[in-house]
């Protein structure tokens, strides 16, 4: 979101950004699946601002679609980077212990369920962007799960893929969203750039 001024007034610290109006991905998934051009569309821009913000060393950490803006008659914003860290500061990742699970467990990999969100880089970004298409296209998350079983959902991503709906003129989408979702880090999408190539193609 563009920040526009800052100050403070008295004791108060503000910012002036701009207003929008539309309404988040999650609002626009639960009156149903999005079709594939729609989906690629959000997903791409989507792609494209994170990988902005991988070339300057920023993680974003906890993307899901309500961090996912879709304003009335323009591109897609990226909200909520009050996770994020710079991949290269030590001083900020001091900010955020290991282990400690910070993030929407969703849209979480397996790895920052495992090593804790410190240790989190930019394929757990390509992660958290892959789940995000499988639900635009299906309407249903890739490891949907009550938030009181997030055991049960840890255990669940480290054996078993997501169902990947197959249809014969949509392999490649399908293709996209197994390699991003792969249980295999070393098969993952390595930044989001990568990821963003795969979905232009």
């Amino acid at each position: 979101v563009e920040i526009f001024d800052q100050g403070s007034e008295g004791n108060m610290l503000y910012l002036v950004m701009e207003y929008l109006e539309g309404e988040t991905l999650a609002q626009r998934i639960v009156r149903g699946p999005l079709n594939r051009y729609e989906a690629l569309r959000i997903m791409i821009e989507v792609a494209q601002a994170i990988s902005r913000g991988h070339s300057l060393g920023i993680v974003h950490r906890d993307l899901k679609p309500e961090n996912i803006f879709l304003p009335f008659g323009e591109g897609s914003k990226v909200l909520d980077f009050g996770i994020a860290k710079l991949a290269q500061r030590e001083s900020l990742q001091a900010m955020t212990k290991t282990g400690e699970l910070f993030g929407t467990p969703f849209y979480m990999s397996l790895n920052m369920f495992e090593q804790g969100a410190k240790n989190a880089d930019t394929r757990d970004d390509a992660w958290a962007m892959s789940a995000i298409l499988y639900e635009m296209l299906t309407g249903v998350q890739a490891y949907p799960c009550p938030f009181d079983r997030i055991a049960e959902l840890l255990r669940s991503r480290s054996s078993l893929p997501p169902r990947l709906p197959v249809f014969d003129h949509e392999e490649a989408i399908w293709g996209v969203i197994s390699k991003g979702l792969s249980l295999d880090r070393r098969a993952q999408y390595e930044s989001a750039a990568e990821f963003l190539k795969d979905l232009k193609a």
